[in-house]
């Protein structure tokens, strides 16, 4: 038996990855093959309060030991009774946690081969930063400053590097290209699987990732994405048009001109029947607006109906708070 476990890195397609693993499932079985899943299987109850790499991760180094067995034990149960031979499994942060003595007394059971992905370090430090810090607040207090948290997220190189002297040539390590992650690895593991069918989790705008920035350092604890989106967008995404292109499409009257050429004649009409110059010079048009004063206008606009907002929000809660006490 042979078992692939895909151990990250963040943010180099793991969610495309396992969405396309999951929908190969019969080509897999095909292949004798079979995906696992994102948690770790054991046999009977021997994991019963382990049902993360994170949790399997915060055990002894002897207990991980003994639950690569029960790990072993499962797929051998599994290879028994199906004929599977070829397992596969992935977890992006298992790179970032202790459970080498985990992988290692796998190894010494089953064929292992452990794959990573590393990205472009200037990419991947940026997006890891918005992922981890702005989208997914994962740290107490305030968010830190891209500055602050820089140099951890170029520790988690580290982490790839120490799985690779550890494990040796039982760690594939492959660069990340936003192409096809699927077709690599499908490459590293000699399976056939299916394309992923759409991107999973696009990249958020700068000015939603602020947004998120700005609302999650409200919390003096972790928060996750769910809760802007419960909370900001409970309707769906954050889909807000351009400033510049409602200026353009609703403010930007400069084209009246190619409009009005073709209709001289009833123009020249109301002049020489009425004396009525309709046309006289381009002096007269809208002119074009200002975006700069138009933004500033704009700005001032919703700072007054945000605090028209507030004190709506304010004169419901006290009566709602007189409503309960009264039902009281």
């Amino acid at each position: 038996m042979r078992l692939f476990l895909h151990i990250g890195m963040a943010k180099t397609g793991s969610t495309a990855l396992q969405n396309a693993l999951a929908q190969s499932r019969d080509l897999l079985r095909r292949q004798d093959a079979a995906y696992i899943g994102k948690k770790p299987v054991f046999a009977g109850n021997s994991g019963k309060d382990v049902n993360s790499y994170v949790k399997l991760s915060r055990q002894s180094h002897a207990d991980q030991a003994s639950l690569a067995e029960a790990c072993h034990a499962a797929l051998r149960d599994r290879h028994d009774r199906d004929g599977r031979a070829t397992f596969i499994a992935s977890r992006e942060g298992i790179v970032e946690w202790d459970l080498l003595p985990f992988v290692r007394r796998l190894g010494e059971l089953m064929d292992v081969r452990c794959i990573v992905y590393v990205r472009e370090a200037r990419p991947w430090v940026s997006s890891a930063f918005i992922q981890r810090a702005l989208r997914n607040k994962s740290m107490s207090g305030p968010i830190p400053s891209f500055d602050a948290f820089a140099p951890e997220l170029i520790g988690y190189y580290s982490f790839v590097r120490n799985w690779a002297e550890a494990l040796g040539p039982g760690l594939v390590v492959r660069q990340y290209r936003s192409d096809d992650i699927v077709a690599d690895f499908a490459e590293v593991t000699g399976l056939k699987l299916r394309s992923a069918d759409r991107r999973i989790h696009s990249t958020s705008e700068d000015a939603e990732s602020l947004l998120r920035a700005w609302f999650n350092s409200r919390f003096e604890g972790s928060s996750g994405p769910a809760i802007f989106q419960e909370t900001v967008t409970p309707h769906g995404t954050l889909s807000a048009p351009r400033l510049d292109e409602m200026i353009a499409r609703y403010l930007d009257h400069s084209s009246v001109d190619a409009h009005l050429a073709g209709q001289s004649e009833i123009f020249d009409y109301f002049r020489d029947a009425h004396g009525i110059d309709l046309m006289p010079d381009a002096a007269s048009s809208r002119p074009k607006p200002d975006r700069a004063a138009l933004r500033d206008r704009m700005l001032d606009m919703l700072i007054e109906l945000q605090m028209q907002n507030a004190q709506r929000i304010s004169d419901l809660e006290k009566r709602l708070a007189k409503a309960e006490g009264s039902a009281d």
